[in-house]
């Protein structure tokens, strides 16, 4: 039903939204300290600089809490890390590494149509959902 619910309500084409790219796009280079930033595996970031439209990230963490950030600025850290700074910090002081479970970019998008393919799993409960889309500028 919640998934019906977000199709109906991105309104074929006409409603943009972020979607994650479902990798892990960024890997934690350390344990999380508020002041300081987001830790990274370096990835290249910090030598070509933020693209406009690739600033969105998606953390999920092993509890499956979910937090969306725009990253605001990245910097070249010590060894081989990049220290994403956050539009907003995560609500926590510090946060081991082991507790990110995915730091994925999320891209804005709409839907390239108006159909969807629901394959059901067994169940009215569950469903794997298919629908194509296409990227919009942010």
């Amino acid at each position: 039903a919640a998934m019906r619910g977000a199709l109906m309500a991105w309104r074929g084409g006409c409603a943009a939204f972020w979607l994650s790219t479902g990798r892990h796009d960024f890997v934690p280079a350390g344990d999380y300290h508020q002041t300081v930033g987001l830790a990274v595996r370096r990835s290249g970031w910090a030598a070509s600089g933020l693209t406009p439209g690739r600033d969105r990230i998606r953390i999920e963490l092993a509890d499956g809490s979910v937090f969306l950030r725009r990253i605001v600025s990245v910097a070249a850290g010590p060894a081989a890390e990049e220290i994403l700074s956050l539009d907003e910090a995560l609500p926590f002081e510090n946060l081991p590494a082991a507790e990110f479970r995915i730091i994925s970019f999320l891209t804005l998008v709409r839907l390239a149509g108006d159909s969807a393919l629901f394959t059901w799993r067994y169940t009215q409960w569950a469903a794997d959902v298919t629908f194509s889309v296409v990227e919009v500028d942010a």
